[in-house]
């Protein structure tokens, strides 16, 4: 079975690839299982999934087993998962403006997300899917936590909107 774009889905909420996920795990030999608390599944089966920076050849990635699958909480269009790989946990947020395309594979069980390149507003590098974030709540713009918090110390301001914001 080919790899179905759910990217509308992703960018929809939990709610709506899970759904997918069910319509297509009719083949499997063991269900798909999860417990739903509020709008959060947390997976019993094993889930994996592989997050690429960009859609080029050599774009860096992230990959493990998604634990659980969430709404996102600055309350945007999107989806967040907890992806658990060999080293760390970490949540990585999708929505709108940071993916390109998701592509599910039901018969193995596997998500490959591509993101739309994103440049951090203070330093001008790319924000990989490992690296911490922060959104300003005012323009939204994405950048390094740690770069964006110092820039916010000095200045006052967004890097972005110039938006007058206090810690």
């Amino acid at each position: 079975m080919p790899d179905e774009d759910i990217t509308k889905e992703l960018i929809e909420g939990p709610e709506k690839i899970v759904e997918v996920m069910e319509k297509k795990d009719v083949d499997k030999k063991e269900p798909l299982s999860y417990t739903k608390t509020l709008k959060t599944y947390l997976f019993d089966n094993e889930i994996s999934a592989t997050i690429y920076a960009s859609d080029q050849p050599n774009a860096n990635k992230f990959s493990g087993n998604v634990e659980w699958i969430g709404n996102r909480r600055d309350d945007e269009k999107g989806s967040e998962f907890f992806i658990r790989s060999r080293s760390e946990g970490k949540v990585v947020t999708f929505g709108i403006h940071n993916v390109k395309i998701c592509n599910y594979n039901p018969q193995k069980r596997n998500f490959k997300i591509i993101q739309n390149p994103v440049t951090c507003p203070v330093c001008n590098k790319p924000v990989l899917p490992t690296q911490s974030t922060i959104t300003c709540p005012n323009c939204h713009v994405v950048a390094h936590k740690d770069d964006y918090l110092e820039y916010l110390k000095m200045k006052g301001e967004c890097p972005s909107c110039n938006a007058k914001l206090t810690l």
